[in-house]
């Protein structure tokens, strides 16, 4: 993909729901290892459930000369998130996801940042995210654009998707992370 073609972030339109959630699938079929056999379908389930989600949520594209390349949610209303606890007031970011062939032109960066924007625009106090450790990229993205741990509501993947923790060799914490937007 050519670094200088223009680079578009913006809502996606009614059509493009199947094309993002394909998308999503792409790129988080990566972590079908860290998963155990009946949790994947549940974690995979839920980050292409684009739909379920347009509800409560922003779907928030990022494309290329008219080729989709990345994708976030952002809950302008946090508690409105059913996998998350996070208070009254915040907002928060839900399955931002970069083509391979995209990453490294700054797209993560511009999806993560048009967030804050809208964040901030709502009124919201403080914006948080999950994220695991082993997604690098993704957790050197946050922390440099100001994002902090915040441990006290780290989820066990297994809880979170399936109800109870996974086997200690596929367990591993959804990690979080928020942003005081004060």
């Amino acid at each position: 993909m050519d670094p200088a073609t223009r680079q578009v972030v913006r809502d996606a339109t009614p059509d493009e729901p199947a094309a993002v959630a394909a998308l999503l699938a792409d790129v988080y079929a990566a972590f079908r290892p860290r998963l155990s056999d009946d949790a994947w379908p549940r974690y995979l389930g839920e980050i292409v459930d684009v739909r379920s989600r347009l509800v409560d949520s922003q779907l928030i594209v990022a494309d290329h000369d008219g080729l989709l390349v990345g994708t976030v949610a952002l809950y302008p209303e946090a508690t409105r998130s059913s996998l998350e606890h996070w208070p009254e007031g915040w907002a928060s970011i839900r399955a931002l996801a970069v083509r391979a062939d995209a990453r490294g032109l700054g797209v993560g960066r511009s999806l993560a940042v048009e967030c804050i924007r809208r964040a901030r625009l709502c009124g919201a106090k403080a914006i948080g995210l999950h994220t695991a450790s082993f997604m690098t990229s993704a957790t050197r993205l946050y922390r440099s654009l100001g994002f902090e741990r915040r441990p006290d509501d780290d989820i066990e993947v297994g809880e979170m998707f399936i109800g109870r923790p996974l086997p200690p060799e596929f367990s591993w914490q959804a990690q979080a992370y928020w942003l005081d937007l004060a």
